[in-house]
């Protein structure tokens, strides 16, 4: 399972990690942004979903029993200056037709819209694109996002760092 380093997780993600991987090679959330022409420069057809690779349940045996690290490196090399989105976009642009899409729940990118009016809770909140939970500028999720995490992290005993974070996070809201 992999996770980037920009996520919060607020739930269990055991129902994720026990999907069955099948022939697939990755399991993953679809990625909102992506637009027709995205999926057109990368060569997928439109009836396929592009994925956002931040959360990302990965079939280790079947990559290895169908390609070698060579193999991988000369398709990066020969791909890399199509790629806008790097290692997503290799991946999509490579393995669409062997991703298992599994719900945004997994993968919410918070960007997409308020906690309040999600249609569902999420299990990862995915702070993706410029706006992330230790920058300055990120008031707007205090109460939503932030305050429950630094809540978890009291809970167990973690705060001693984070503390000025916090404060330095509500003198900034105060102005």
């Amino acid at each position: 399972l992999y996770l980037d380093v920009d996520l919060i997780c607020i739930g269990s993600l055991k129902e994720l990690y026990d999907e069955e991987l099948g022939d697939n090679y990755y399991i993953a959330a679809s990625d909102s942004g992506i637009t027709i022409k995205d999926l057109s420069r990368l060569g997928i057809p439109e009836n396929y979903t592009y994925i956002n690779n931040g959360v990302t349940l990965i079939n280790l045996k079947k990559i290895r029993e169908d390609f070698s690290i060579q193999q991988i490196i000369d398709l990066i090399i020969k791909q890399s200056k199509d790629l806008l989105y790097l290692d997503q976009d290799f991946m999509n642009k490579n393995f669409y037709k062997n991703i298992k899409v599994v719900s945004n729940k997994y993968n919410w990118l918070v960007k997409t819209c308020k906690y309040k009016d999600m249609p569902y809770k999420p299990i990862i909140l995915h702070f993706a694109g410029s706006n992330k939970p230790w920058h300055d500028d990120i008031s707007r999720y205090e109460e939503e996002f932030i305050e429950p995490y630094y809540k978890i992290l009291e809970l167990e005993g973690k705060i001693v760092y984070l503390k000025s974070l916090k404060e330095k996070h509500l003198l900034n809201r105060k102005k």
